[in-house]
């Protein structure tokens, strides 16, 4: 392991993490993924279309970072909310019901884990 041999601060091996709440609109998101210089992941709390738009546009220009998603309770079927939300990296849910339901929008299993 190269890494072992010289000296690196921790600070430098954590990965940058921004956590957007529940109640940010577009713009906020947009404006938060846009002047955060280093950015790894991106958590979203309880995901509303406008935030996942906002990271989506992000992810077509380009940007990258990881995109994860805590539901629970998943919003309603509409067919932009699945296509919003099979763009996720992950999605964590609490429940094996909610689980299913992704499962039902097209969500790529791989991607969808439980939280115990």
């Amino acid at each position: 392991m190269a890494y072992v041999k010289t000296p690196q601060p921790v600070s430098e091996l954590r990965p940058h993490l921004l956590q957007i709440k529940e109640h940010t609109t577009f713009g906020q998101t947009y404006n938060m993924i846009r002047y955060e210089k280093q950015l790894d992941i991106v958590w979203v709390e309880k995901p509303l279309p406008a935030q996942m738009s906002a990271l989506l546009l992000h992810k077509l220009t380009g940007r990258k970072f990881l995109w994860v998603q805590s539901f629970q309770n998943p919003p309603l079927a509409s067919n932009w909310s699945k296509i919003l939300i099979s763009q996720a990296d992950r999605i964590i849910v609490t429940t094996r019901r909610d689980y299913n339901k992704l499962k039902r929008f097209g969500v790529n299993v791989n991607r969808i884990r439980i939280e115990k």
